[in-house]
């Protein structure tokens, strides 16, 4: 395990390191990501880490192969300081499979989602968030890629990362094919939706307590906004749209929106978006 074991390393701590591997079925990167969360922890969080993985039961995920893999990558989330890190690593988990996430974009939505209270400073919340990704991508939650300032996702990571934004209800995110319309999603935060659906999406979603919505096609056709599409979205502090079409007056209800990302994205007029005073 990447925990800085060496030859003088206690007896007891490599017994339990051993054990927790064998929890972790082999996955190198449920190994190596736990394994650097417990770097440089005494025997006995050792022990406690191990002795939870052995009483933790997932009862809950149907279908999955390899539930100790799961456990171990949720100890990794666990061990992690702080809200700010752990809220930004679930919103990577809200992008496609396999995406390459431009860092940026994740400062621009802490910013929007003012994930850091107190800081009033982009160039701060530049800084904190660049900061928190090299923590993650030391504890293996997050990958380099070959474009620079982006990150990506291991698969497995990003799956294990979605049960916790949706079974734990300090985040409630969520990444769905389909846009929910039923009641079971409207305490959600943060819901992306990625789809190759054709037409118009519903005229309206209510979605009270949504801060963050990532909206978006494939780029088989472009899917229309209705002027009522934002109406039960009034908490959106940070919206992405990707390859829309968009009524000019489907923002008259954001005026809490501070960040605003718009790719591929058609209007008959902008004007309106001149009106969004906090962006």
């Amino acid at each position: 395990m990447k925990a800085s074991l060496n030859g003088s390393a206690d007896d007891a701590i490599r017994k339990v390191a051993t054990k927790i591997i064998r929890k972790c079925q082999g996955l190198p990167i449920a190994i190596v990501s736990l394994g650097s969360a417990l770097k440089g922890k005494s025997c006995h969080e050792w022990k406690a880490t191990y002795w939870r993985l052995k009483d933790r039961r997932l009862t809950e995920i149907e279908d999955v192969n390899e539930k100790n893999a799961y456990l171990c990558l949720e100890a990794s989330f666990d061990y992690l300081k702080g809200m700010e890190t752990k809220t930004c690593f679930l919103l990577c988990s809200l992008y496609p499979k396999d995406h390459e996430i431009y860092m940026e974009d994740l400062v621009r939505y802490a910013w929007g989602l003012e994930l850091y209270k107190g800081i009033n400073s982009i160039e701060k919340v530049r800084s904190e968030v660049l900061a928190l990704t090299e923590i993650l991508k030391n504890s293996c939650l997050l990958l380099d890629c070959r474009r620079k300032g982006h990150v990506k996702m291991h698969d497995v990571v990003r799956e294990v990362a979605l049960w916790i934004a949706s079974s734990r209800e300090e985040f409630s995110f969520a990444s769905v094919g389909t846009l929910p319309m039923d009641e079971s999603f409207k305490h959600f935060i943060a819901i992306s939706f990625n789809t190759d659906q054709m037409g118009k999406l519903p005229k309206v979603l209510v979605f009270p307590n949504l801060k963050f919505l990532l909206l978006g096609g494939t780029g088989e056709g472009r899917m229309e906004t209705s002027s009522e599409f934002f109406e039960g979205m009034k908490a959106l502090k940070a919206c992405a749209l990707d390859d829309l079409l968009i009524f000019p007056v489907a923002f008259q209800f954001q005026m809490n929106l501070k960040t605003l990302k718009l790719r591929y994205c058609r209007f008959s007029d902008i004007s309106m978006l001149g009106k969004l005073k906090t962006l």
